[in-house]
């Protein structure tokens, strides 16, 4: 019996210590006053035009480009140009000895004067002859003789004039002239050496580098846009350092994609007087594919990418608010949406993992305010 009392009295102070720990807490409690509102810091959603912009690498080429061959079996025989010159169509760039062409020109000349000479005296014999027919004195035979002489004569005249447009044409190759404005590449042969006709290697090439071209590899995933949008679509020609050297337009698509890279290459078209661009070189190109007016932009931090998409969470009257949206395009600060929001809305940029939908909020004033 008294085993029992001391039983009960162990529990009896027990229950007493289990309510003095519960009374304590919820005075401790009651003494932290309510929960305060989350701190968040927000932004406003912004209706403005935003060109949607590609980071992508152009190849730099000439806009014309000309291997320089000799057309003749022959000797270089003088060089007017020097590596690097600047030539204009028409500049004189190498000599090939055509001593022997002008010999054989003025042989044919002299030819041509005899053959001209013969045709008038067969022809003057062919008429006579003719006339001398009709009336029955000459024979047959002869006529046909003189028609013979006649026809021959004009022949041979013939074969000499095309003989001396041959060799002047032959001359002029000798005098290698340069086809377009251009600058000269590295001269591959001097005076003195032997060349052949559209021998394999170019005695010089000249490349027009103003103005020139960009050959830029587009993702095919942007065909459609770029039908839509062909003429006004703008580039951005940059540096390593992101600093912009030129900016022009589009001058010409490809008429088939890569099947491997899956690209289609566009060509800019641009000035290059002061040349900066370089063929062969490589540089970054801002392709700005589309332009949007009035577009919705809110900031990209403010955009949360969940399982059910795209989101992002709208302060109203201090309550948050999740509102899907649907991303058209990025800037690495920046993103143009749709969704049902507004100019100068309130959107969470930080802190809304702290927040929840229906909660109240405090947006913090910016430090700059």
């Amino acid at each position: 019996m008294k085993l029992l009392k001391q039983k009960q009295g162990i529990i009896l102070a027990s229950g007493l210590i289990g309510l003095l720990s519960l009374s304590l807490l919820i005075f401790e409690r009651s003494k932290e006053g309510p929960k305060l509102p989350t701190l968040v810091k927000a932004a406003s959603v912004k209706r403005q035009d935003m060109t949607e912009q590609l980071n992508l690498i152009g190849s730099v080429t000439a806009s014309e480009s000309v291997a320089i061959r000799s057309r003749l079996d022959s000797q270089i025989v003088e060089v007017f140009i020097k590596d690097g010159d600047v030539v204009k169509k028409g500049d004189r760039l190498f000599q090939l000895d055509d001593r022997d062409l002008k010999a054989q020109l003025q042989e044919s000349e002299a030819n041509l004067q005899s053959n001209q000479a013969e045709v008038i005296r067969s022809e003057k014999k062919y008429k006579r002859d003719e006339e001398l027919a009709k009336r029955g004195v000459a024979a047959k035979e002869q006529l046909d003789q003189s028609t013979q002489a006649y026809q021959t004569a004009v022949a041979a005249l013939t074969a000499t004039q095309a003989k001396i447009v041959q060799l002047k044409t032959q001359i002029d190759y000798a005098d290698i002239r340069s086809p377009i404005n251009g600058i000269a590449g590295t001269i591959s042969i001097t005076v003195g050496n032997l060349v052949k006709a559209n021998d394999t290697p170019s005695l010089v090439v000249i490349n027009k580098v103003d103005p020139i071209y960009v050959d830029i590899a587009l993702p095919q995933r942007y065909f459609s846009i770029l039908q839509s949008s062909f003429k006004n679509i703008s580039v951005d020609i940059r540096n390593s350092e992101g600093k912009s050297l030129k900016v022009g337009s589009i001058a010409a698509i490809q008429n088939t994609l890569d099947v491997e890279a899956r690209t289609l290459t566009l060509r800019a078209k641009l000035d290059n007087d002061d040349h900066t661009l370089w063929p062969g070189m490589f540089v970054d190109v801002l392709l700005g594919i589309r332009k949007l007016d009035n577009a919705l932009v809110v900031p990209l931090k403010a955009i949360m990418v969940t399982q059910k998409g795209s989101q992002v969470y709208q302060v109203v009257k201090d309550k948050v608010i999740l509102k899907p949206v649907t991303i058209n395009f990025s800037t690495q600060t920046e993103a143009v949406v749709d969704a049902d929001l507004e100019a100068n809305d309130q959107v969470i940029i930080e802190g809304g993992f702290n927040a929840k939908v229906g909660a109240t909020v405090t947006i913090a004033k910016d430090d700059a305010q």
